[in-house]
């Protein structure tokens, strides 16, 4: 039987069991060793601290992050969070070294804001709130923060000088399909937000190279990567209702959309060939290309086994069944290229 993947916890929830522990210290409590602190989405959870510093007016916890089964970018990573009194009265967030700043709107935060996203700080917030009631700023420090942004895709959605600080459940599940969708979420709001005319939808970045010859001008943030959820992506850009949309899809997805797949995981369904050769005869192509189609293994093999006439006369029904699983999802206006040449 295979072993069930082990949950682990967000860097929000990192930066509040660290603050409950500097604010315990700051109001004169014993130095812990680990602390307890509620979730957005109800539930508890426990950190160990790894050091504690604290001086007049001041405490800083540090925690280790714990992504548990997941492979994110800032699992290991050191969080750090300063509590500090202050005399205006309200909760402050600063960004400490290690911890982006936005530049583009659509993220929910105004630009030049410290990346500490609205649900942390509410979770922050509500876990201090518990202990005392006045003024504090909250300075949130990633020493490593500014080499893990490397490995993000936070430049693209203009948060820049490392990570953010994340988490709508204050849990981390993985190898998320909810956590992809949030991050292709992100990047269609910051575009959007930025005015931009087109967003094209795309599996990765070969098959985003290949498209930016036909838009050269797009800037960055107008490329959002699918993977294998194309349903999903379609279904984001239906509800945040994106005015122009490209849809970009190699043959071995495109085989599988047209016969109105949308998640295209070889785990989910693999390529029907009878249903290609049905295409294929609705196409016109030859008897000899029929039944080579019948005896493929790869979708990729249509782009080198059969004459290029008939891949030609294939490709416009693949492309036209395509858009027609597209539209029943999304309703604006689409395009649909069929990517071959990769």
């Amino acid at each position: 039987m295979k072993e069930k993947l082990r949950t682990g916890l967000s860097t929000g929830s990192c930066a509040t069991a660290a603050a409950v522990a500097a604010l315990r210290v700051l109001l004169g409590g014993d130095v812990p060793r680990r602390v307890w602190f509620s979730l957005p989405r109800d539930g508890v959870r426990s950190m160990d601290i790894l050091r504690l510093e604290h001086g007049l007016g001041w405490a800083t916890a540090t925690v280790r992050k714990d992504g548990g089964d997941d492979p994110d970018a800032t699992n290991g990573a050191l969080i750090q969070t300063r509590v500090a009194f202050a005399p205006h009265g309200e909760t402050r967030f600063i960004g400490g070294e290690g911890v982006g700043r936005v530049t583009l709107p659509g993220l929910g935060l105004e630009p030049g804001e410290p990346a500490i996203n609205p649900v942390p700080r509410q979770m922050i917030r509500e876990n201090l709130r518990r202990f005392y009631s006045g003024g504090l700023d909250i300075t949130i420090t990633v020493p490593e923060g500014r080499s893990i942004a490397r490995r993000t895709f936070n430049e693209k959605v203009g948060v820049k000088g490392g990570i953010s600080i994340l988490g709508t459940t204050g849990i981390v599940h993985p190898f998320s399909h909810e956590a992809f969708v949030d991050c292709m979420q992100r990047e269609m709001e910051v575009a959007l937000a930025m005015g931009l005319p087109r967003l094209v939808l795309n599996s990765g970045k070969r098959s985003e190279l290949a498209i930016r010859a036909r838009y050269p001008d797009l800037p960055d943030q107008a490329f959002v990567h699918y993977g294998n959820f194309i349903g999903d992506a379609l279904r984001l850009a239906e509800r945040l209702k994106v005015p122009h949309l490209t849809l970009g899809v190699m043959i071995g997805k495109a085989v599988k959309l047209a016969a109105g797949f949308d998640n295209t995981h070889s785990h989910q369904v693999t390529m029907d060939r009878a249903f290609v050769a049905r295409m294929a005869g609705e196409a016109g192509c030859s008897r000899r290309t029929l039944a080579l189609i019948r005896n493929i293994n790869m979708a990729r093999q249509l782009l080198t086994d059969i004459p290029a006439e008939d891949f030609r006369r294939l490709g416009d029904v693949i492309s036209r069944r395509c858009l027609q699983t597209a539209r029943r999802i999304c309703r604006g206006d689409l395009e649909f290229i069929l990517l071959t040449n990769l």
